[in-house]
């Protein structure tokens, strides 16, 4: 994907404008990406998170073991590496969103990934949680509704933090 001047600018934290062609671009990938995650809602728990969080929202570039027959035993083989959802769950970008092993994210989670967000391992997200990255100035001259410049600033979640 291209990173136009605009992209560069918010994964600096500077001010940006939102509706940018290649932003526009990718939030709208991201939420069709959701949406698909969301409607599994219903598949057992390894087969939700590994077949669609790992590669398409949490930014896990690893390539995936080969199935085993016994559901139970694949199961087991990512119990401790990757995170566990229970959707459905909203992420804006998902270029900047990290999760960590063991690291449960609860219904209706809310991600606004303009600048980094991390998320240490065996952390605990409570129903309803909203991690923002994303901003817009506080002077009024400068933000100018939604025809204005965002920003952002990185958030970190260490590990073995429980968020309600």
């Amino acid at each position: 994907m291209t990173q136009s001047k605009e992209w560069k600018n918010m994964l600096r934290g500077e001010l940006y404008l939102a509706w940018d062609e290649d932003l526009q671009a990718n939030r709208t990938r991201c939420k069709q990406v959701c949406n698909k995650a969301s409607k599994c809602r219903a598949v057992e728990k390894g087969t939700f998170v590994l077949t669609i969080l790992p590669s398409s929202i949490v930014c896990d570039t690893r390539l995936m073991p080969p199935l085993n027959p016994d559901p139970k035993e694949d199961e087991e083989l990512f119990e401790e590496t990757d995170p566990f959802v229970d959707g459905p769950i909203s992420v804006d970008r998902d270029l900047n969103f990290k999760v960590g092993k063991g690291t449960f994210l609860n219904s209706n989670l809310c991600v606004l990934d303009t600048c980094l967000i991390t998320i240490g391992e065996r952390v605990l997200l409570g129903p309803d949680v909203y991690l923002y990255s994303a901003t817009h100035p506080m002077d009024l001259s400068v933000r100018q509704g939604l025809k204005g410049p965002e920003c952002g600033k990185e958030v970190h979640i260490e590990d073995d933090v429980v968020v309600v």
